[in-house]
């Protein structure tokens, strides 16, 4: 899954609908550049107004885009919280054992090897967390170092 950071001017911003931990919006515009459909939790939510200039890095993650921190023009960086991350995370990695046992158990049965087995299994169960939650921790911290979006960032 990709990273997006998207650096202006909010110009325009949809009417969104509220959950219980998130804000959806059906769209967003940075800097001339149009996100379709968003979906930002209540912290970060408050950095959202027409006329901010702000960096937001995202993540797409099952048909929608997650923002996971914004900076404002001023340099500061909001992040959205790690717990509902880590949770998630956690979700998969039990998930990827359940059905790394049944992998395992098909490579045991073509294979006859022990070793195939365990190399499939450890695979499976450390590679399907990193790959469905990875880009969510790069996306967290990809704007850590970046300088303030200024002036030259207004569209």
């Amino acid at each position: 899954m990709a990273i997006v950071i998207m650096e202006g001017k909010i110009s325009e911003l949809s009417n969104g609908v509220v959950s219980n931990r998130y804000t959806d919006y059906a769209f967003v515009t940075i800097g001339g550049k149009r996100m379709r459909r968003i979906r930002i939790d209540h912290h970060l939510d408050s950095f959202i107004r027409v006329g901010a200039v702000v960096r937001m890095a995202c993540t797409k993650s099952f048909g929608h885009h997650m923002a996971l921190a914004i900076q404002e023009s001023n340099g500061e960086i909001s992040k959205s919280d790690i717990g509902p991350i880590v949770f998630t995370t956690l979700l998969h990695f039990v998930g990827s054992l359940i059905i790394g046992a049944i992998v395992a158990l098909f490579t045991y049965l073509f294979s006859n090897s022990v070793f195939m087995t365990v190399c499939a299994y450890a695979a499976f169960i450390l590679g399907v967390p990193y790959m469905t939650t990875g880009s969510f921790y790069k996306a967290r911290n990809a704007l850590n170092g970046m300088a303030a979006p200024g002036e030259a960032a207004i569209a």
